[in-house]
């Protein structure tokens, strides 16, 4: 560990003071015997740092032409960035009304989708419906159709009524006597006949 200074800047500061106002001489060695004590090399820095002036952090002050044309310059600086920055605020403000626009568009297409998907759902359970229903019909109509072809097997198997006609006919007396045929000689006989009512005519 190094050495705690023994004197401070100060000290140096107010010993140099004193000799001077003394008009005694005031360097390294006069302060050294002055103070009492303290490193010649510690005693010079302090006086080196007190002769060497802190850099100000106040600007210099500038002419006035050239404070005037640095004001023009700062002037045409500021309304340049003015400009910017009402242009980036419009800019996002036009952006800001695009993403809601979007938003709004999102939510109606969002919308859109749920009503077509409850009528999607709708349309499947009337679907549904109609096919029970045909199902139900498909069985009716195949029911009355095997009731339909056995009753036509029925009629096929049994014999047809007579009609009134026929029946008729078969009533009458001597129906059930097949008509008889005349013979050669009768025939020839009705043919002489006419013959005869020919030749008289």
């Amino acid at each position: 560990m190094g050495r705690t200074a023994t004197i401070a800047k100060d000290d140096v500061a107010r010993a140099r003071t004193v000799l001077r106002a003394a008009d005694l001489p005031h360097g390294i060695i006069a302060i050294r015997n002055r103070l009492g004590r303290g490193s010649p090399q510690l005693i010079a820095r302090f006086l080196h740092e007190l002769d060497t002036p802190a850099p100000s952090d106040a600007p210099a002050l500038l002419p006035d032409p050239v404070a005037v044309a640095v004001g023009r310059v700062w002037q045409t600086l500021r309304e340049d960035i003015s400009q910017d920055i009402n242009r980036t605020e419009q800019r996002l403000s036009e952006v800001l009304c695009s993403i809601a626009q979007r938003d709004a568009h999102v939510e109606q297409l969002r919308a859109d989708v749920v009503a077509l998907d409850r009528r999607a759902s709708a349309a499947e359970e009337r679907y549904a419906r109609l096919s029970s229903q045909m199902e139900v019909l498909q069985r009716e109509v195949k029911a009355q159709y095997d009731i339909l072809a056995a009753g036509d097997d029925q009629m096929r198997g049994r014999a047809l009524p007579a009609s009134p006609a026929k029946r008729l006919a078969a009533s009458l007396p001597g129906a059930s006597q097949a008509p008889t045929k005349p013979t050669t000689t009768a025939a020839s006989e009705q043919l002489d006949l006419y013959r005869a009512k020919d030749d008289a005519d």
